[in-house]
């Protein structure tokens, strides 16, 4: 088996809302757009692609497999090509990018819409039901010009075979496109992994239309984020980062390494917890508990080269 990278750029085609915390009457949404999020999005792409009318345990395996064989990086906004708006913790403040900061960032790319529900009884606001959305915008107005949005980011595809119950995948490079094909029950379905991610929505309102992102040409790399290579030789791939005696802002969330005072890592915590589905509650109702991981951006100051293994949902772990 052997893996191949795809850098991919989305273009936003509507406001994206990435739920991160609420506050008060306000649901804040990420900056950016986490690797678990892209799953979940190829997750119910594929998954419909291949079943007419697919059960529970269909998303389940699907979902399993493209963990384990499509696995996404974390999506960054961009509106000049040289620069993609990662968040960097320099001299004690959020950076974006080369030399955005954070209150311009805010500023240029967030919006909000608030609304509330009607009580038919009286015709007016019912209690408690005032809210406000904040999204990224599709769109800009950023030095004198409007500019379009896009989001950059990779996927890590591996080649071979999948199996798992009933259910058998089998993914090919074909050089210009990666082809999938799916064997459930004897039912064989053929995809083109690229045709397929022409156009996903991502994040919450997605019935409101919000979350549409269309893909631009993927172009085969070797690299992620300029300086980090990837160790395709292992079962799961390996990036390594020359440090070259420089600060290293972290591209996606980091579990804590379990010799932490090895490093020098400066940044934020939190805790990675999402909504999942599950079999006695149904979608939603379980909540998924990761780990507590530096987020992105975080600075990680080594003298050293480094080595990350990719793991569950694109979030890093020290190896």
């Amino acid at each position: 088996m052997s893996w191949n990278t795809y850098k991919l750029t989305f273009k936003a085609k509507s406001p994206i809302h990435i739920g991160a915390y609420k506050t008060g009457m306000i649901q804040y949404t990420r900056h950016y757009i986490p690797a678990m999020t892209m799953w979940g999005a190829i997750t119910s792409k594929l998954t419909k692609a291949i079943f007419d009318s697919p059960s529970s345990k269909d998303y389940e395996t699907v979902g399993e497999f493209c963990n384990k064989c499509l696995l996404a990086s974390y999506f960054f906004p961009m509106i000049e090509e040289d620069d993609i708006l990662i968040p960097k913790y320099k001299e004690q403040k959020w950076m974006y990018g080369n030399n955005m900061l954070q209150t311009e960032f805010e500023g240029t790319f967030l919006s909000g819409y608030g609304s509330t529900a009607i009580d038919p009884s009286f015709a007016v606001a019912k209690e408690a039901s005032l809210h406000e959305i904040q999204f990224l915008l599709p769109q800009v107005y950023y030095k004198k010009a409007i500019k379009k949005v896009c989001f950059r980011g990779y996927l890590i595809i591996k080649e071979g075979e999948y199996n798992k119950d009933c259910y058998s995948f089998s993914v090919v490079n074909k050089g210009d496109r990666i082809g999938l094909t799916a064997n459930v029950l004897n039912n064989c379905v053929d995809i083109d992994i690229f045709e397929l991610l022409n156009f996903i929505q991502v994040g919450g309102e997605r019935t409101y239309g919000y979350g549409k992102l269309v893909l631009e040409k993927p172009i085969p790399t070797d690299k992620l984020w300029d300086n980090c290579s990837i160790d395709k030789s292992k079962e799961l791939p390996i990036l390594k980062i020359s440090a070259q005696n420089e600060s290293i802002f972290l591209p996606t969330h980091l579990k804590i390494p379990k010799e932490l005072n090895k490093y020098h890592i400066y940044g934020k915590l939190e805790p990675l917890v999402s909504r999942r589905w599950c079999k006695d509650r149904g979608a939603g109702r379980y909540i998924n508990k990761l780990e507590t991981c530096f987020i992105p951006g975080s600075t990680f100051c080594s003298t050293d080269d480094l080595s990350f293994c990719i793991d569950d949902y694109g979030v890093l772990e020290v190896v």
